[in-house]
């Protein structure tokens, strides 16, 4: 109820305004601009930081710098956005995302009820809201994927193809696929990519990609110098830059911890067959794999926590398990009132890693010890 009283307040501030302009809700306003753009047979103009500052002062009256950094794949998604006006697509685009993540994440909990309230009032759901971005979206394709894995591994493959249009964040999937075994969800999956990938070049020509190659460029630099707002990424080189360390130390600082939760996901998929770990540990070394990843992302968070709730009701709850998650769970509420995912986030995710370690690391050894009385 406090949450949504916020996103209640929110929207009054941003929407029901008697200026007769809308305020942005922070990156959708981006989104909204980019199919603009793209509508008006100028897609490779998004990639241009101007141009989405000219549609934006014209659509909220501000000067928002805001850019567009996501690959032509991704840009299919947002292309009908701008065919509504910028206050009804942003409400249709929360309405239908939040929708889909409410019912991945019941499927994925094993379509029990007992979790739809605790993924409705989730903060990571409304810090997403807030800044209007596209992970409620991501996440609920990421869980759907999971979910369908073992079930119906065409299907898997094909969200985890749509997917690959976050690239800083479905990096680590291929190689899961390829530890598990799953090679028809892989193929799929790269299929289902290279689809996208030619829709995109039949709608906006191989220019937006090579544009889309310069924005990565110039996102790297400004997120190098400190220019991006590093107080509200949740990477560990984000935490190191914000503490003084210059950028190449913060990037080996980054680069040692996420081969370490990599390394502990290979183990996880190679010693455990229990899905819910494998998609847990997946999920966590992801989100510290890039050194690139904001709070709005922390909708993802919602599958380890959903996982390991479960499991520990199904076999039994280790020690501070539900503690860690009950934690887990109220974490983005600090980032809503005050910037330190930077700081928090990656030790509470080395926390839970360690927990779905040990977990998969108990379940072996009772495997083990069972194989030898028999």
């Amino acid at each position: 109820m406090v949450l949504l009283y916020i996103m209640v307040c929110f929207v009054s501030e941003n929407f029901l305004t008697t200026s007769g302009k809308a305020q942005p809700a922070r990156d959708f306003i981006a989104f909204w601009a980019t199919s603009k753009l793209s509508l008006a047979g100028t897609p490779v103009a998004a990639y241009d930081m101007k141009n989405i500052m000219k549609i934006i002062h014209e659509t909220v009256g501000l000067e928002r710098k805001f850019t567009w950094v996501y690959p032509p794949t991704f840009q299919i998604f947002v292309l009908p956005l701008s065919l509504l006006s910028y206050q009804e697509s942003y409400v249709m685009a929360m309405v239908v995302t939040f929708i889909m993540f409410l019912y991945s994440g019941y499927k994925l909990a094993g379509s029990s009820a007992d979790y739809i309230l605790p993924l409705m009032a989730f903060p990571a759901v409304y810090l997403a809201m807030i800044y209007g971005q596209n992970s409620l979206l991501t996440a609920a394709i990421c869980m759907m994927a999971m979910h369908s894995l073992d079930r119906q591994p065409v299907l898997a493959g094909v969200l985890v193809g749509v997917l690959y249009c976050k690239p800083q964040l479905s990096v680590l999937f291929p190689l899961a696929l390829m530890i598990g075994g799953y090679w028809r969800t892989l193929i799929v999956s790269g299929v289902t990519w290279l689809v996208t990938v030619g829709i995109s070049l039949w709608l906006f020509g191989a220019g937006a990609w090579l544009a889309f190659l310069g924005a990565l460029d110039k996102q790297r630099l400004s997120m190098e110098s400190g220019s991006l707002p590093l107080q509200e990424m949740i990477s560990v080189f984000a935490a190191l830059r914000t503490h003084g360390a210059s950028a190449g130390m913060a990037y080996l600082g980054h680069a040692v911890v996420a081969l370490v939760f990599v390394a502990v996901m290979v183990v996880i998929w190679r010693l455990s067959r229990d899905p819910a770990l494998r998609a847990s540990s997946l999920v966590l070394a992801s989100l510290m794999a890039t050194p690139y990843v904001y709070e709005y992302e922390l909708p993802w968070l919602a599958a380890p926590l959903l996982l390991m709730a479960v499991r520990g009701r199904q076999h039994g709850w280790l020690p501070w398990q539900r503690e860690l998650l009950a934690l887990g769970w109220v974490l983005p509420i600090i980032c809503i009132f005050y910037f330190s995912g930077a700081i928090l986030l990656p030790i509470f995710e080395m926390a839970l890693m360690y927990l779905v370690a040990q977990s998969a690391y108990l379940d072996h050894t009772k495997a083990s010890l069972a194989n030898i009385r028999v």
